[in-house]
């Protein structure tokens, strides 16, 4: 997941950035509104602001994914590898290899 925020261009205002691609080395912010052909942005002052929340949010499920990944290894064994994640604002998952489905005993010892 992206970060988003706010641009601001002087004399322009304030730009919601409502999606983030990187294409090569160019990270492209997509912005809430279009910035009319016939303004010139050169020369201007462009400041940006991360939502931090959204951020630490996103952060935090990052650090949790791999915090579960360790304790599944401690537990299962070195043989467990990472296939998959997703981490959202709202939740984390994380995909793993193992070579049987895990038992509740074997889920409450990684949650723990």
């Amino acid at each position: 997941m992206h970060d988003t925020g706010v641009i601001t261009i002087e004399g322009l205002g304030e730009f919601q950035v409502v999606d983030v691609t990187k294409v090569g080395k160019c990270v492209l912010h997509q912005l809430d509104r279009d910035i009319p052909d016939d303004v010139e942005i050169a020369g201007r002052k462009v400041t940006g602001e991360v939502n931090k929340e959204r951020r630490m949010q996103l952060m935090a499920h990052h650090t949790g994914t791999h915090v579960v990944f360790a304790a599944c290894r401690k537990v299962l064994g070195p043989h467990i590898w990472q296939a998959g994640a997703k981490k959202t604002v709202d939740q984390a998952h994380l995909d793993i290899t193992h070579y049987k489905s895990l038992t509740k005993a074997e889920e409450l010892e990684i949650e723990n």
